[in-house]
C-alpha cells in the first residue's frame, strides 16, 4: 500500500497520530481513578465554550467556565503530549483515560494515575493540570451557593440522622432549632437515652459544631461500598426557603471533614441531658 493511502486510512481510524490544532478540539473529557485504600473516581468533559462538566459517578452534576487564558493552556498543552497515538501505556486499579474529539474523528488513551516515567509521565502531567484547573472552576461556580450555607445566623434548623447498620450501631433522628430545642427520636442502641426525648440547648453548640468544620462544601450524597454499613445524614434548613442536605450511607466511604463533623454530632447527643417524652 502506497504511503498516502495508507495515511487516508490511518486518518479515517486516528488522524495518523497527529495532533490536532487546538481549535480543532471540540471535547476533551478526562476520566480519573485513584485508589488509595478507597478507589475514588472523578471524570471531567471541557468543551470550546470553556464548560466544565464534573461527575465523579454518583447521581449529581457540577458545572464550571474556564477562562480563555486557561482554556487555551489545556488544549495546547494537550496537543503537546502523546495523547493521540498509542492507544494504551498499561492498565491499572488507578486508571486515567482521556478521550478527544477533534476533526471529525476521536483518540482515546490510558494509563496508570500517578505514571511517573517516559510519555506516560507527560500525560499523567497534563491530566493534573487539566483535573486542577477544573475542580477550581468548578469550586468558583459554587461559591455562591456555599458562602449562603455558611451564613449560620441564618440557620432555623438542623437535623442529624444516625442510620444505624445491621448490628448494634446507634441509630436516631436529631433536630436541633434556632430557639433552643432539641428533639431526639425513634432511638435505638443508645445506652441511656429514652427513645424519645426532648432537650433544651444553645443553638450555638451546633452552630459552633459547624463553624469549626467544613460543612458547606461537602457533597450532596456518597456512595456506599457496603450493605452493612454505619451511615449518616445532614439536613441544614435556612431564612428564606434554602435547604442544604448531605447523605453519607457508609463511613467506609467518608472523606476525614464528613468523618470529624459526624463524630462531633455524636458526641453532642451524647452530652446532652435528655428527658423522656412521647413521640410527636
Amino acid at each position: 500500500m502506497k504511503a498516502w493511502r495508507f495515511c487516508i486510512l490511518a486518518a479515517a481510524l486516528s488522524a495518523c497520530a497527529r495532533a490536532p490544532a487546538p481549535s480543532q478540539i471540540t471535547k476533551i473529557v478526562l476520566s480519573r481513578t485513584e485508589c488509595a485504600g478507597v478507589c475514588t473516581f472523578a471524570q471531567y468533559t471541557i468543551t470550546p465554550d470553556r464548560r466544565v462538566t464534573y461527575t465523579n459517578g454518583r447521581p449529581f452534576t457540577w458545572y464550571g467556565r474556564l477562562d480563555p487564558k486557561t482554556y487555551q493552556a489545556v488544549t495546547e498543552g494537550l496537543t503537546r503530549v502523546p495523547a493521540f497515538g498509542r492507544l494504551s501505556y498499561g492498565g491499572a486499579d488507578s486508571l486515567t483515560t482521556i478521550w478527544t474529539e477533534y476533526g471529525g474523528t476521536h483518540a482515546q488513551v490510558s494509563f496508570p494515575t500517578g505514571a511517573a516515567r517516559g510519555d506516560a509521565s507527560k500525560l499523567e502531567g497534563w491530566a493534573r493540570f487539566a483535573s486542577a484547573v477544573s475542580v477550581g472552576a468548578v469550586m468558583r461556580e459554587r461559591e455562591p451557593f456555599v458562602k449562603r450555607v455558611r451564613q449560620l445566623d441564618r440557620l432555623e434548623r438542623v437535623v442529624f440522622m444516625s442510620g444505624g447498620c445491621f448490628g448494634t450501631c446507634p441509630a436516631y433522628s436529631a433536630t436541633f432549632y434556632a430557639d433552643g430545642r432539641a428533639t431526639l427520636r425513634r432511638v435505638r442502641y443508645l445506652r441511656g437515652v429514652p427513645r424519645d426525648a426532648n432537650a433544651e440547648l444553645p443553638f450555638s453548640r451546633v452552630t459552633n459544631l459547624l463553624a469549626a468544620s467544613a460543612f458547606a462544601s461537602l457533597q450532596p450524597e456518597y456512595p456506599r461500598k457496603w450493605i452493612d454499613g454505619y451511615g449518616v445524614s445532614f439536613e441544614f434548613d435556612y431564612r428564606g426557603g434554602l435547604k442544604y442536605a448531605v447523605l453519607a450511607p457508609d463511613e467506609t466511604q467518608w472523606p476525614p471533614p464528613l468523618a470529624e463533623l459526624a463524630g462531633a454530632f455524636a458526641q453532642l447527643i451524647r452530652d446532652t441531658d435528655w428527658s423522656a417524652t412521647s413521640a410527636h
